[in-house]
């Protein structure tokens, strides 16, 4: 669509052979290429009142056209705030039919995080996980041991998955490619044909792609929640940092470099890049940043060719070097590495890290845990006092929710209203807010499925998730910090190290102080959960 609005503003000087060409022509003229059409509305508006230009005006007003249909559409679906939008990038007809127009690897770490979520509310260990549990757990696959494969692969019979792998091969080597070949499974044409852990010579056409959000898949399973060393948080990561927790947890480089992105607070931009043949120069694959970085190039821009990328001509080779990008970025910071090539390619892809040659180094605002009562917050600013319930009673039922009634009865009166919509709001992952004075709320989480005794944890992950991220866009807002007790971890039975890893990610990464309060003399409970016999 861009490519029309400028043919239109252009004439026939208007000549791209490709949507990658128009990004770099409005990124080499000083345009946001992502904020090019709904800028320009008011301004073309402008100059056709101020055009005299029968032939001009025409054209203006064509582009005005294109424009506020996109304007338009693009209100209409907004964009992936987490990845720019890279749908050219993608072809494997399998990627394709798992995420239709979503982010592929935004679909691949979402359904990671649902399969983590289903086996601990099942009472499975994640920490560390079991691979072999996991495979087990999933109903319609089967563990082969057999030594005459390479490495892991995955067959289908009538609607069961055999997962065979070699036992012979170093164990971390196993682990990772079990968990390789489960998310081989996610794939909805995963029975049409046997699927191998491959290298990339036995790679065919753009299988990468597939194996590439395998890779990142499998990180994703091994290295669940909030795992990462702790002062990571507290600076930009370094090259020798990832490759450091790249050992540790033996994933892959990009799967280290996409979770860093997601849960760090510290101001940076995750890329990756490759050669473009014959011309010798990198264009970008795709960008993540963090959550407060603000500027990204568009899939496809062409880094300049003076870059330390270039260096990186090795699986391994690191460099880095304070550079001048296009665009917003202006002078950068670049940190860089060498991973597998593509297929059918000689030289490496390059991941990296972008940063302000300075960095303002934010405070890591992590969890602060305290002896005291949640009901009575401490600090100063507007305090949001946390907690959870079920999904079946307006009622609060358990140990706190009643404290928290006892002290705060309005607050209580304001959610059974609330319950009582006809909107369905007494459902999973629904959050309610209740303002009790100027400085004073109490947030409530629908994240427990059902009440009573069980043998299962009725906390539902995934719903504390969801209420957690509305939570934190509602206290951003408001300047607020967030108090609570351990939820989840009493009643609900749901295992405090998996809770702890959402709250930072939700909360601290996003820069909302959070205190934890456990009462005085009672015991921290954490319920973690214990592994599964899968031999059995």
């Amino acid at each position: 669509m861009k490519d029309e609005v400028l043919k239109a503003l252009l004439g026939a000087d208007a000549d791209f052979d490709s949507p990658f060409e128009v990004d770099q022509f409005l990124v080499a003229s000083g345009i946001d290429p992502d904020g090019v059409l709904p800028g320009f509305i008011d301004h073309l508006e402008r100059r056709i009142g101020r055009t005299s230009d029968s032939e001009k005006t025409a054209r203006l007003r064509t582009a005005l056209g294109i424009i506020k249909s996109q304007s338009s559409e693009v209100r209409a679906s907004p964009a992936d705030p987490g990845f720019e939008s890279i749908s050219p990038f993608w072809t494997n007809r399998s990627v394709k039919k798992l995420s239709g127009d979503r982010n592929p690897i935004e679909t691949i770490v979402r359904k990671c995080r649902d399969l983590i979520y289903s086996y601990s509310e099942s009472g499975g260990s994640v920490t560390p996980l079991d691979p072999f549990a996991l495979a087990t757990f999933i109903k319609n696959i089967k563990l082969v041991p057999l030594e005459i494969v390479p490495d892991a692969r995955t067959r289908t019979v009538a609607d069961t998955h055999i997962l065979e792998f070699n036992p012979n091969r170093p164990r971390s080597r196993v682990r990772y490619s079990v968990c390789h070949e489960i998310v081989h499974t996610f794939f909805p044409d995963c029975g049409e044909k046997t699927r191998n852990r491959a290298t990339h010579e036995e790679m065919v056409s753009d299988d990468w792609q597939l194996e590439m959000l395998c890779n990142i898949g499998a990180g994703e399973l091994l290295m669940p929640f909030d795992q990462l060393p702790p002062d990571i948080h507290e600076r930009v990561p370094t090259i020798e940092d990832i490759l450091e927790i790249r050992k540790k947890f033996h994933v892959s480089t990009e799967a280290v470099f996409l979770r860093l992105a997601r849960v760090s607070r510290q101001l940076f931009c995750v890329f990756g890049a490759s050669r473009k043949e014959p011309s010798q120069t990198y264009s970008v694959d795709y960008m993540r940043p963090s959550r407060q970085w603000t500027h990204r190039l568009p899939a496809g821009a062409i880094l300049p060719s003076s870059s330390v990328i270039k260096n990186c001509s090795a699986i391994g080779y690191s460099d880095q070097g304070i550079e001048k990008w296009p665009g917003r970025l202006g002078e950068i910071k670049v940190e860089c590495v060498g991973i597998s090539p593509y297929p059918g390619r000689q030289t490496p892809r390059v991941m990296g890290i972008i940063s302000s040659p300075e960095p303002h180094i934010l405070p890591p605002s992590s969890i602060r845990y305290v002896r005291g009562d949640a009901t009575e917050p401490r600090g100063d600013g507007h305090r949001i006092i946390t907690h959870i319930v079920n999904d079946k009673t307006a009622n609060w039922g358990g140990p706190f929710a009643r404290a928290l009634k006892r002290r705060f009865p309005d607050a209580q009166a304001a959610f059974a209203e609330w319950a009582k919509s006809a909107d369905g709001n007494l459902r999973l992952g629904t959050v309610h807010l209740a303002p009790l004075a100027t400085d004073l709320s109490v947030a409530t989480i629908v994240c427990q499925h059902g009440y009573g005794e069980s043998v299962k944890p009725r906390l539902r992950y995934g719903a504390l998730q969801e209420g957690l991220e509305k939570l934190s866009g509602l206290a951003s807002g408001m300047g607020a910090s967030i108090h609570m007790p351990r939820i989840g971890a009493g009643e609900a039975r749901g295992d405090w190290n998996i809770v702890s890893g959402l709250i930072e990610e939700a909360f601290c990464s996003a820069g909302v102080d959070v205190t934890v309060y456990t009462l005085p003399n009672a015991e921290v409970r954490e319920n973690r959960q214990s592994s599964f016999d899968f031999r059995s």
